[in-house]
């Protein structure tokens, strides 16, 4: 794995998964607002900018587990970028879960499997431009 297949695949990635994210979370299913508004913890203005690039690192892991996999199919590409979001946000999840009451059930549950759609995609794309390369 060099320098220059792991920064294309996070900047293609972050990019991908940005948009995917926030179709999913800003759009589709903006229980998190709702949520933030709730508890009181919420910004009046979103800062889009550091949500884009809260997915940099996220794009980052799943260059990595695309190129760990050996092969840049579509298919991996998508698998292992689920297995990545499933598992990360389930952590994020479980915790706010337990240690907080800005989020129910219902949310921790399905966070985990929505961020599997959005990291699986990013996935996908980070996998179809590695594997031009």
């Amino acid at each position: 794995m060099d320098t220059k297949r792991l920064a294309v695949g996070t900047v293609v990635g972050g990019i991908t998964m940005f948009a995917v994210g926030y179709l999913i979370w800003n759009i589709a299913f903006d229980y998190w607002s709702a949520a933030f508004v709730a508890a009181g913890v919420a910004r009046e203005s979103e800062l889009l900018l550091v949500n884009a690039l809260s997915n940099v690192p996220a794009a980052y892991l799943v260059t990595l587990a695309v190129e760990k996999g050996g092969s840049s199919t579509i298919g991996r590409g998508v698998r292992a970028g689920a297995i990545v979001g499933f598992l990360v946000w389930s952590t994020v999840d479980l915790a706010y879960y337990a240690n907080t009451t800005i989020f129910d059930l219902t949310a921790t549950i399905l966070d985990p499997l929505l961020a599997s759609v959005q990291f699986g995609i990013g996935g996908g794309v980070i996998a179809t431009v590695l594997g031009r390369r």
